[in-house]
């Protein structure tokens, strides 16, 4: 079926010739929608914010996944090893981090992205200091801010980078004014706050300034590209190339990963280089001409914003869709302003208000209002569902690992089905209580890149197949979906039994869930433990204990333990302990001492 042909069924000719009128629906509906969003965060005043994620269920449940983050680095240190996440993980690998905007996103995710967008919009008010008119800067910045882009960007995808796109237009207004001090501590602030922001923004003004400005201005970068240096310091050890490819394969920047994506120029691709596009004609036609410096400059920053989209959309992933429209909506900003032309202004709503539904709002299947207005946004309240999922994982202790019952893919990209958005919370919550649900995001980035051989655990799909994959895993629990509250006379059979059930019907109910996130067949999900054949995360041997970047273990009477971490290069035990990696198809720690020794592994120089 053709996309045309798509379209039609999900909304009927009616509402696609009114979709035609979006342009002039949007400029009247989303003023009223922003002011109701805004009203809307007086239920703020005196709550506890940490029951407030996000302005919606499905990307409240779906965020923790950043969230974590913070976590990640409290817990363990940045240059640390968590235990709790994928088989173990170094979490200097995860370059992305950027500690401060992670502290402030974990502790007030509900106004991170609000705060940082608004201040990316005002922020352009800066040029009313210039000698230029202030009626039309003011003008501009008040588009921007009731435009679908922004409402979007702050109640909706946004994240922690929020903070990033916060410095932008300062430094643009440092380029505007060949302010290199200024447009130098921009940088730096962007590189403080958000790894992917400094990637594409740091592009586009390190471009301008390499063809229209003095090569000093060069130098304004020297201070933000140290910053970002020093995120890859782990590459000075063993394996640290490899911890680049699989953050790389993760977000789609590899060949292998690029095909498991599927990138390609779709008809959504075509839309927004076309409605970014035909802010050319402004330039050409109602600017200073074509041969003129301007012009060239303007286009040259339109050029590379719609060149980095296309790369990212059709040849290499490096970002998210919502990176992007960030990046436009700050560009066009600037270009209009630079032109001071009231002329502009239509050109500038059709590229910064594209049509809601393509600006992947979290809605139900074929939502029709989304042809023509942007839905509305209001705190959610995660208390419910968090009092829910955590009384589910209540039998879960420290360390312990639960297996994830999927159908896994070898040859496909990281897809947890229908359950995803659930199943990142549970993740989450587990986190909290230094647990884990298998495979994670980071285990099947591992697997991406050839780090781990997950696929010998999928298998054998039988509940016998199961015992045996949670024993060679180290996972204690196994978590599946089911039509019904009751266990399985074939799980039942190996020694499996229920210690808690999640009724998905309940949570969506309490927690206002869209019942599109969950396999209508199997709406219970069973957290099974099978006390016929339990595993461990040590065997042979005995887990004695684990703190911060340390472990107890005590070895077996034949003076050996098996530990199911990975990086066995970064364990040390003291010169009469030998630790290194388990022979055959795993790559867990080996441990060799005296019998039935306690010894101590410290992870690096910690």
């Amino acid at each position: 079926m053709s996309d045309g042909e798509t379209l039609v069924k999900r909304y009927g000719w009616r509402y696609i010739s009114l979709g035609f009128l979006y342009p002039i629906t949007v400029l009247f509906t989303t003023p009223f929608r922003l002011l109701q969003a805004l009203w809307s965060l007086r239920v703020l005043l005196g709550a506890k914010l940490s029951d407030y994620c996000r302005y919606d269920a499905v990307r409240s449940l779906n965020s923790s996944f950043h969230r974590s983050y913070y976590y990640y680095v409290q817990k363990n240190g940045r240059n640390g090893y968590a235990f709790d996440v994928s088989l173990g993980k170094k979490v200097s690998t995860i370059f992305q981090i950027t500690t401060l905007s992670m502290y402030l996103y974990a502790k007030y995710e509900i106004l991170v992205p609000l705060l940082g967008m608004l201040s990316m919009v005002f922020g352009y008010l800066v040029w009313l200091r210039e000698d230029v008119d202030q009626n039309f800067i003011i003008a501009v910045a008040a588009l921007g801010f009731i435009s679908s882009t922004f409402y979007s960007l702050a109640f909706e995808s946004i994240k922690y980078d929020a903070l990033g796109w916060a410095a932008v237009p300062f430094g643009y207004y440092a380029i505007y004014t060949d302010n290199y001090y200024l447009l130098g501590a921009c940088f730096f602030i962007v590189t403080m706050t958000s790894f992917s922001v400094t990637v594409v923004q740091g592009f586009v003004w390190f471009s301008v300034c390499a063809v229209f400005h003095d090569p000093i201005s060069l130098a304004a970068f020297v201070p933000g590209a140290l910053k970002i240096l020093t995120h890859f310091t782990f590459m000075l050890n063993r394996g640290g190339a490899k911890n680049v490819e699989n953050i790389a394969s993760a977000v789609g920047f590899t060949s292998s990963a690029a095909k498991r994506y599927k990138l390609k120029l779709d008809s959504g691709g075509l839309y927004f280089l076309g409605i970014w596009g035909q802010f050319c004609i402004p330039l050409i036609l109602l600017g200073e001409g074509i041969e003129s410096r301007e012009t060239k400059y303007n286009l040259f920053v339109l050029f590379l914003v719609c060149f980095l989209y296309f790369i990212n959309k059709a040849v290499r992933r490096f970002g998210d869709e919502q990176t992007f429209y960030a990046l436009s909506f700050c560009a066009i900003l600037f270009i209009t302003i630079r032109s001071g032309d009231l002329r502009f202004l239509p050109f500038v709503w059709i590229a910064i208000s594209p049509i809601p539904k393509l600006l992947n709002f979290a809605s139900e299947w074929g939502e029709k209002s989304l042809l023509l207005t942007v839905p509305r946004r209001k705190p959610y309240n995660i208390a419910p569902v968090r009092e829910l999922s955590t009384k589910f994982i209540e039998p879960v202790k420290e360390y312990d690992r639960i297996f994830f019952d999927l159908k896994f893919n070898p040859d496909e990209f990281v897809n947890f089905g229908k359950a995803s958005y659930i199943r990142e919370y549970l993740n989450f919550l587990l986190l909290m209580r230094s647990a884990s649900l298998l495979p994670d995001c980071y285990l099947m980035f591992d697997v991406l890149v050839g780090m781990f051989p997950l696929k010998m655990f999928y298998e054998d799909y039988s509940p016998a197949g199961r015992v045996k994959a949670m024993n060679d895993i180290g996972a204690k629990y196994i978590l599946i979906a089911t039509r019904t509250s009751d266990v399985g006379d074939d799980w039942k059979r190996e020694g499996f039994e229920a210690v808690s059930v999640l009724d998905y019907h309940h949570l969506s109910k309490i927690g206002r869930i869209s019942n599109l996130f969950v396999d209508p067949g199997k709406p219970y999900f069973l957290l099974l433990e099978n006390k016929s054949h339990p595993s461990s995360i040590v065997g042979p041997g005995e887990l004695v204990s684990i703190s911060r970047n340390k472990m107890e273990v005590r070895l077996s009477e034949n003076g050996d333990a098996t530990i199911k971490y990975l990086y066995h290069q970064d364990w040390s035990g003291g010169p009469s302990v030998k630790v290194s990696k388990l022979d055959g198809s795993f790559f867990w720690i080996r441990v060799e001492g005296a019998p039935g020794e306690t010894v101590t592994l410290r992870f690096g120089n910690l």
